[in-house]
């Protein structure tokens, strides 16, 4: 984000989106989140891994309390925030949230 601010003159705006925390619809993230913590260090972010279990990549899904406090500690003006349930590209069949955001970089 603060590379991002860089980037925009005033008035810029930020097209983002985001996955949301999920553990209260999807309880298979819900256990990605607990088995990952401890190596992780952080609640809500997990290892992505392939059908073998080999690490892909670290992920990590945000609140939307933590999406909006991000944002306003980077300096932007959030305009809108959607958030949206939907099925997620690696796991098609389970539901995610999703966050939509429209923020600009005050003139």
């Amino acid at each position: 984000l603060c590379s991002v601010k860089q980037m925009l003159r005033p008035g810029g705006v930020l097209l983002l989106s985001a996955s949301g925390a999920s553990e209260d619809i999807n309880p298979a993230y819900r256990e990605l989140y607990r088995q990952d913590h401890a190596s992780t260090g952080e609640y809500h972010t997990y290892y992505s891994r392939d059908q073998a279990g080999k690490v892909l990549y670290e992920t990590h899904h945000f609140t939307e309390e933590e999406l909006r406090l991000l944002l306003v500690k980077h300096g932007f003006e959030i305009q809108t925030f959607e958030k949206s349930r939907e099925s997620s590209s690696r796991r098609p069949q389970e539901s995610a949230w999703f966050f939509y955001v429209t923020a600009h970089v005050p003139l």
